[in-house]
């Protein structure tokens, strides 16, 4: 992950240097129809470009593929020459690629562009184990932008899970699967819409329409109830985009993931919730978790007790198991103390992954 910890440095030296006159902003026309891909340059090294915003002087490089990158310098309010986001009749297109890397103890796939003999644009990555059809964690890095962009609303397995696994997200067949574990079940009633498929990077955090639409994957996928993600998952969403845009920091590194297996009551015994059986996989996730960190040093861990059902806060062993807590005022976090809603903590963040995540240990 060496590479990532370098991204995040020259990405967050090469905003400061502009971040005072931050002139050029790229239109809903750029964001949405062209069918180029934007990156910025330090040195020989292509990163791609995530925000809507770029500093006085800085260069953008609007790129068809390998043999077709133009480049142009923002200069008063303006790009020069005009960029480009037309003419490209042979565009790259976005990509999920498995990589060796150390902190995934499965398989970890990035998703981006690859300009074949020049760079791989990474958008995101995920550390997934297919045969579980569960994800573990994913990697980003986070920027300002304004963009009013869309999101697609279908969703793609890449290949990685089969079309069974991929329907075990939707709600009927949930339903059913309370049904077969909890019977009689009094959890929630048929035609009743109680989960999402909640995405660890958020689509909101990119620019640009196509890069919003990658987050689609079930790579980036979890059960997540529709409460807790609509609810206080989306606050400490909105609470990274807020640092951002506020200019508390200029580039954050985001690591979201879960722990452990939700286990619901039934029948005198606590039932782990796994959509899939024979064997056991999708498990819905017990906690789930968001890091967030600063190349200054600055960290955070946002941890969300997944489980709409549930009517009191977590306590003692089952939330001190896995997290030192601290108080998030120290954050400006402020989130909703409701189950519905997703009850949340803060955590110490060096203790927490030393403790839950130790091979993300200098990764987030």
């Amino acid at each position: 992950m060496n590479h990532v910890r370098c991204l995040c440095l020259s990405l967050s030296l090469l905003l400061l240097l502009g971040s005072a006159q931050a002139d050029c902003q790229l239109n809903t026309n750029e964001l949405k129809q062209t069918n180029r891909v934007f990156a910025t340059r330090d040195g020989s090294s292509y990163q791609l470009l995530r925000k809507d915003l770029l500093p006085n002087t800085a260069s953008v490089y609007s790129i068809c593929n390998a043999a077709d990158i133009i480049q142009s310098r923002c200069t008063g309010n303006n790009f020069s020459p005009p960029l480009a986001t037309t003419g490209c009749s042979q565009p790259i297109s976005p990509v999920v690629e498995a990589i060796a890397d150390s902190s995934c103890p499965h398989t970890m796939y990035r998703v981006g562009y690859n300009v074949r003999n020049l760079v791989f644009l990474e958008i995101y990555r995920s550390c997934y184990d297919a045969s579980n059809v569960k994800a573990h964690f994913t990697i980003y890095m986070a920027h300002t932008s304004t963009s009013e962009a869309d999101r697609r609303e279908y969703f793609t397995t890449d290949r990685i899970i089969s079309g069974a696994a991929a329907s075990s997200f939707q709600n009927p067949k949930i339903y059913e699967r309370y049904q077969q574990l909890l019977a009689p079940q009094t959890y929630f009633v048929k035609g009743e819409l109680l989960y999402d498929r909640g995405h660890l990077v958020p689509s909101l955090d990119f620019a640009f329409e196509a890069s919003r639409g990658q987050t689609n994957k079930y790579i980036n996928l979890i059960p997540q109830f529709k409460t807790i993600n609509r609810g206080n998952w989306k606050t400490i969403e909105n609470w990274v985009r807020r640092q951002l845009s506020q200019g508390r920091y200029d580039a954050l590194k985001v690591c979201t993931g879960v722990l452990g297996v939700l286990e619901l009551y039934s029948r005198n015994a606590d039932i782990p919730i796994f959509l899939l059986a024979n064997p056991n996989r999708n498990p819905v996730p017990k906690w789930i978790y968001k890091i967030v960190s600063h190349i200054s040093g600055a960290h955070f861990v946002f941890l969300t007790y997944n489980n709409a059902h549930a009517t009191t806060r977590p306590t003692g062993q089952d939330v001190s198991n896995v997290c030192t807590e601290v108080p998030c005022s120290n954050s400006g976090l402020s989130v909703r103390d409701e189950g519905r809603a997703g009850y949340t903590f803060c955590c110490d963040p060096y203790d927490f992954i030393t403790r839950n995540l130790p091979h993300l240990t200098g990764v987030c």
